[in-house]
């Protein structure tokens, strides 16, 4: 077994909360990023330029894991003119808020500027306008111009400024006592007791018929929780548990007015009441829109595409090369009055 590359400035691993850990690529990880990097189709000969990056010590080549799993890929190039290039930003799964990847960021600007880095540069393609100016705004970034073929746009980051603004971790948003009902439906905030019991029995009974789906779901709930600081709120029938949802914050500045929606459970005969309260609590925690990712293989059904339209969910923007679920969003107050007017 090949020794590990001895890197010119090391990078100290941080752990940010139990089990969730910024560090180097392990070598025994980079089969399955190499995997992750060629299905996206966008690096040309990904192996080459990887095998290169690895093995130049002036690179950092960084994840972000938790318990095991990788959540983001991230190259840093350490240049001899205290000059950073960063690129190949990569994040297998989707649906984290932008304030989780400033928090998740952090640990390696303050280990740039401690190494006396001042300046950092990065190419994101030019299709990808959102990017660019979520960089701008993340990292008080500037845009210094774009490659001869115009597929990519030239950013520069000034570190100790890109630091000084990196987001504070966001706290989980509770409405003690919150609790809305009608016609025998109630939707409440769900305990944190709850939520380590009572919910998950309820999820692993729900999909017992699909466990694979179960266990995905259960994974979406822990992390939910854990990582995205998500507030778990459920629907009860005459005390009887019977619908979970969950709502994450997903902006920038304390999670923002935007928050990403998880349905964990199928429950149609109940839907636009469980919709209607889970409203109501996001307004109330001062969200104004919903944001969520639907499957392709879910949009073939006509009926839920015509249940996404009455509610008002619209498609933010087309798919992309390599994705397969599409992004809708909600807004939440024209949403409403149609919810208060149909029937549980």
């Amino acid at each position: 077994m090949p020794a590990p590359v001895a890197r010119r400035i090391p990078f100290e691993a941080v752990e940010l909360r139990p089990g969730l850990v910024v560090r180097l690529l392990a070598d025994e990880e980079r089969p399955a990023h190499l995997a992750a990097v060629q299905a996206t189709g966008l690096y040309g000969d990904a192996i080459t330029t990887l095998e290169q990056w690895w093995n130049d010590p002036h690179v950092w080549p960084t994840v972000v894991a938790w318990r095991g799993q990788i959540l983001q890929y991230d190259y840093f190039h350490l240049l001899p003119d205290r000059c950073v290039q960063a690129g190949l930003t990569l994040r297998p799964s989707r649906g984290r808020g932008q304030w989780f990847w400033s928090e998740m960021r952090r640990p390696v600007l303050e280990q740039l500027v401690g190494a006396g880095y001042r300046t950092m540069v990065s190419a994101i393609r030019a299709d990808r306008r959102d990017w660019i100016e979520t960089m701008k705004q993340l990292w008080q970034a500037t845009e210094t111009g774009t490659a001869r073929d115009y597929r990519w746009v030239h950013l520069q980051y000034h570190l100790p400024t890109a630091l000084a603004v990196a987001v504070p971790v966001v706290p989980q948003r509770r409405l003690s006592g919150w609790m809305w009902e009608r016609d025998g439906v109630t939707v409440r905030e769900a305990s944190d007791a709850e939520v380590a019991t009572d919910v998950p029995q309820h999820l692993a009974e729900h999909w017992i018929a699909n466990p694979q789906r179960g266990d995905y779901v259960l994974g979406l709930l822990e992390a939910g929780v854990e990582l995205d600081r998500g507030t778990v709120l459920v629907t009860e029938v005459t005390g009887q548990l019977e619908a979970v949802r969950m709502i994450r914050p997903h902006g920038l500045d304390g999670g923002g007015t935007v928050g990403a929606f998880v349905a964990l459970t199928r429950t149609q005969s109940l839907r636009v009441a469980v919709e209607a309260g889970v409203c109501r609590w996001a307004l109330a925690a001062g969200y104004s829109t919903l944001l969520t990712w639907v499957p392709d293989v879910m949009l073939r059904d006509p009926e839920l595409a015509a249940r996404l339209a009455r509610t008002g969910w619209t498609q933010d923007r087309e798919r992309r090369p390599g994705e397969e679920s599409r992004e809708f969003t909600l807004d939440v107050a024209r949403a409403l009055p149609g919810l208060s007017e149909g029937a549980p």
